[in-house]
């Protein structure tokens, strides 16, 4: 938490609390926001939908009166904000979801402690083979937050499956040499 305190300029853990109340309830919400694009501020009213946390921003999706598109807006960049007493009607969010397969790690033993001390995900299972090397199974979605936890790991990881992680990783690598 003392992370996202070292935000200035903005009360942020207030914010995050309304934002979250108007979440919970179903309440509209007024909100300045600096855009990205031009660094401009601009009023907008909008449904929230849910407030998460990606690395270390906080992140609220919504929709602006009058779109049904959904929106992302990040936390540290709402100047002001003011819960209002309308409510609406919950909307369902149509999300873009990636097939979850079968992963497994192996990690050497003299990491052990780096893997069992932490959460790595969500749902997984922890076992070791004849070499007293972990062996760490999951089931996700391949996306760039896994690939670059798994670079991370530098020479202390093998992935045993899927194959089509370690080729998402290879052109992910290939795309960086080309670019630098």
């Amino acid at each position: 938490m003392r992370t996202f305190s070292k935000k200035e300029g903005i009360n942020y853990f207030s914010n995050l609390t309304l934002i979250a109340k108007a979440v919970n309830e179903g309440k509209y919400i007024n909100i300045s926001y600096q855009r990205l694009s031009d660094d401009e501020i601009y009023k907008y009213i909008l449904k929230p939908v849910r407030l998460f946390c990606s690395g270390y921003n906080w992140i609220l999706h919504a929709f602006k009166e009058g779109e049904d598109i959904l929106k992302s807006f990040y936390v540290t960049r709402i100047k002001s904000i003011a819960l209002k007493d309308r409510k609406f009607k919950s909307l369902p969010v149509i999300e873009e979801k990636k097939e979850a397969v079968k992963m497994m790690f192996r990690f050497p033993a003299e990491i052990m402690s780096e893997i069992n001390d932490k959460i790595w995900f969500d749902d997984f299972t922890i076992s070791y083979d004849e070499k007293s090397s972990m062996i760490l199974e999951t089931k996700q979605e391949i996306t760039i937050r896994l690939a670059t936890w798994c670079i991370s790991w530098w020479d202390k990881i093998e992935i045993l499956e899927p194959k089509a992680l370690v080729i998402f990783i290879n052109e992910m690598i290939e795309s960086f040499k080309k670019n630098n």
